[in-house]
């Protein structure tokens, strides 16, 4: 008589409880980690954008070093990048303008894509704002407005 050789194996899988337990827990674990990770981004994106004005503050520095005055809110920030043509006009307009070629489509917009508002009406003093993630007035948050004159 032939002797057979049985393999025992396991076959059984995982149960429908246990894949409904273990997801769960993931999704318990996520919705924890999320309530902790998106408002840094909040606060990064606010960072950035106040950073960037600092940096568009340095390039009005060395605007107003060459014209004796800040573009006028009719010219904007846009005196940064190309020579205005609306009075009053900069004598010594750097040809090159006053931010980098490589960085002239980011450097004028906040971290949320829209263009820094720009008011100057004295050629002296000078407010960058950015309206926040929704771009309006007002709001809380990552939709609130600040602007270059904020403290900190």
């Amino acid at each position: 008589m032939k002797k057979r050789n049985r393999k025992f194996t396991n076959n059984k899988g995982f149960s429908l409880m246990e894949i409904l337990l273990v997801i769960a827990l993931l999704s318990v674990v996520v919705t924890l980690l999320a309530r902790n990770i998106f408002p840094q981004f909040s606060k990064g994106k606010i960072q950035a954008a106040r950073i960037q004005m600092k940096q568009i503050e340095g390039d009005l520095d060395r605007y107003r070093l060459d014209c004796n005055r800040y573009p006028t809110t009719a010219q904007g920030l846009k005196a940064l990048t190309e020579e205005p043509a609306i009075a009053p006009l900069c004598p010594n307009y750097d040809p090159a303008g006053y931010i980098s070629a490589k960085s002239q489509s980011v450097a004028l917009k906040d971290p949320w894509g829209y263009e820094f508002k720009y008011t100057c009406e004295d050629g002296i003093n000078y407010e960058i704002t950015s309206l926040g993630q929704d771009n309006k007035p007002g709001g809380d948050g990552e939709n609130a407005d600040f602007s270059s004159n904020d403290e900190g």
